[in-house]
């Protein structure tokens, strides 16, 4: 589900008809809820949710 929001972001952040961007990432959510904080799941979820939000700022910042 992820994988399906994240291809199709570099192609939004390009466009300029855009105030706000809203995206449901459910990955995350459902790792902690199925396997708990401590699972080893979380941790790539995390990094990957991060270079997700780094793009997001680049993105903005060079706007």
């Amino acid at each position: 589900v992820d994988n399906n929001v994240t291809r199709h972001l570099d192609g939004t952040l390009k466009r300029d008809d855009w105030d706000i961007l809203i995206l449901h990432y459910l990955g995350l959510d459902h790792i902690g809820h199925i396997s708990g904080p401590h699972s080893s799941l979380i941790g790539p979820k995390l990094m990957e949710m991060d270079d997700i939000i780094k793009k997001i700022h680049a993105s903005l910042i060079s706007k």
